[in-house]
């Protein structure tokens, strides 16, 4: 497996990186709202959803020095 350093990814890879963490965001937090709204099981959806937020603050904090 190929690793990379957080400070070695280029601005570039850094922008397309958030952006698709917080396109996943979006489609958890739909998930979980048609989840809840038929009456499904969320833990799934919801534990999902909270390692995407740890993830993209994560790397907002890193790269951008901010979180969400």
């Amino acid at each position: 497996m190929n690793t990379v350093s957080m400070n070695t990814v280029s601005r570039e890879v850094q922008d397309l990186s958030i952006k698709s963490l917080e396109s996943t965001l979006h489609k958890l937090k739909n998930a979980y709202k048609s989840s809840t709204e038929k009456g499904s099981n969320t833990t799934l959806v919801q534990k999902r959803l909270n390692a995407i937020k740890v993830g993209l603050e994560s790397l907002n904090g890193a790269w951008q020095g901010g979180g969400l």
